[in-house]
């Protein structure tokens, strides 16, 4: 049985120079979700045998989920190189080990910068050494704690057997979190032209913590669209498109390294649903 996406009545109609797609699940759809789901299970496996604190059984279960990022999940990221600026801010929320910083850093160039903020102690760690045997250091600053839609303090649960799944919480680790207008407020520097976040559901806060920069820069957005994860931190995928249709922003579908024209809220969110989550690069519609 096909799978229909959500119906809802505050949908507003496709804007002019959009188009309507249906998802049609593909070979590769299911290959993802079974390397996916084989490379969680053997990172449980190795969580549970305290393998993962020895050097070489964490920098082997690296290498195959970087891999996976590249073929399956995200693809090539090359495509994106040309909506970052060089000299400008970059911004990466939910930064992990640095899939998307590492490439980000290379194209913001020496005379721009990047923050990357990420709240997990093991990953932190990981993405600061990754950085320093790149040789990009200098050029990013790390940033341990979250983005949401205020600053203050904060609680991530940690999840020990999924290393990506560390979420906002009324109980765990203490963080500290900011919104992205006090971050960047707080460390003044040239105009932001890229902003990544995967953050776990919790999307729509950090966007609307961001209001000032978004009205001001302009940056395009590469934004995680999970609904599931989304529902369960209390959200809906409607109120995070809505969210940034709101803001002048459009998206497009960017599955496997290859970017798709504009699409409309609707058929953005069947293929969300359809998918389990896709990743979305919104461009304000100042730049069409």
């Amino acid at each position: 049985m096909k799978q229909k996406p959500p119906q809802n009545p505050d949908v507003k109609k496709p804007a002019p120079g959009t188009r309507r797609e249906r998802f049609r699940p593909t070979p590769r759809t299911g290959a993802r979700r079974a390397v996916q789901g084989s490379l969680l299970a053997a990172y449980s496996a190795l969580a549970r045998s305290g393998l993962l604190s020895s050097g070489p059984a964490r920098r082997a279960f690296e290498g195959l989920y970087l891999l996976y990022k590249q073929t399956l999940e995200a693809g090539s990221v090359r495509r994106l190189r040309p909506y970052v600026r060089p000299g400008s801010t970059v911004i990466d929320a939910g930064a992990h080990i640095g899939f998307f910083t590492l490439p980000l850093a290379r194209w913001v160039g020496a005379q721009g910068r990047l923050l990357a903020i990420e709240p997990e102690e093991r990953n932190f760690a990981r993405l600061n050494a990754r950085l320093e045997r790149a040789g990009l250091a200098g050029r990013v600053e790390t940033i341990r704690g979250v983005l949401a839609e205020r600053s203050g303090d904060f609680r991530v649960a940690i999840n020990p057997l999924h290393p990506g799944d560390h979420r906002l919480a009324e109980e765990g680790t203490p963080v500290a979190g900011w919104s992205l207008d006090d971050l960047l407020a707080e460390r003044p520097g040239p105009p932001v032209s890229f902003i990544k976040i995967d953050v776990q559901g919790a999307e729509l806060r950090v966007i609307e913590g961001a209001g000032g920069v978004l009205a001001r820069d302009r940056p395009a957005l590469l934004v995680e669209v999970e609904p599931p994860v989304i529902v369960e931190m209390g959200g809906t995928p409607e109120e995070l498109l809505a969210g940034l249709d709101e803001r002048g922003y459009r998206g497009h579908l960017w599955v496997g390294g290859v970017l798709g024209g504009p699409l409309d809220n609707e058929t953005l969110l069947a293929h969300a649903v359809a998918r389990d989550h896709v990743d979305v690069l919104f461009l304000h519609r100042s730049a069409d």
